[in-house]
């Protein structure tokens, strides 16, 4: 039997925009890292730069960003990719979205999320 998936929205926490720059950091000393686009309590997605053909395949990432006031850092923060690619902007060569479930984040984890999405988050619908 075939599956149809086209077209049916499978995310089931609301996603939002954020305000401000939040990195996205994976690998030793962060050596992957990307810009966060949207992100909800189930996941996030970002964009990343190609690097010689390596493409994004951590199991943890850290998130930083700063709200004038201090600078933040989400630690470890256990993911599965669900999607990853290749994104057109004219003049960007090698960039790519990329789309990460979070898995069994810890209560502390889950509270600095909703605390970073409540205040950065802009509602996408």
């Amino acid at each position: 039997m075939k599956r149809e998936t086209a077209g049916k929205e499978r995310r089931r926490q609301p996603r939002f925009r954020l305000s401000g720059t939040v990195l996205a950091l994976a690998g030793p000393r962060g050596g992957q890292r990307g810009k966060v686009a949207e992100i909800s309590r189930g996941g996030l997605s970002f964009l990343y730069r190609e690097n010689g053909g390596s493409r994004f395949r951590a199991r943890r990432i850290d998130l930083l960003w700063s709200d004038f006031v201090a600078v933040h850092h989400l630690e470890k923060l256990p993911v599965r990719t669900v999607s990853d690619t290749p994104v057109q902007i004219r003049g960007q060569h090698g960039l790519r979205r990329t789309g990460v479930a979070f898995t069994r984040l810890s209560p502390a984890q889950e509270s600095r999320l909703d605390r970073l999405i409540g205040s950065c988050g802009i509602s996408v619908g």
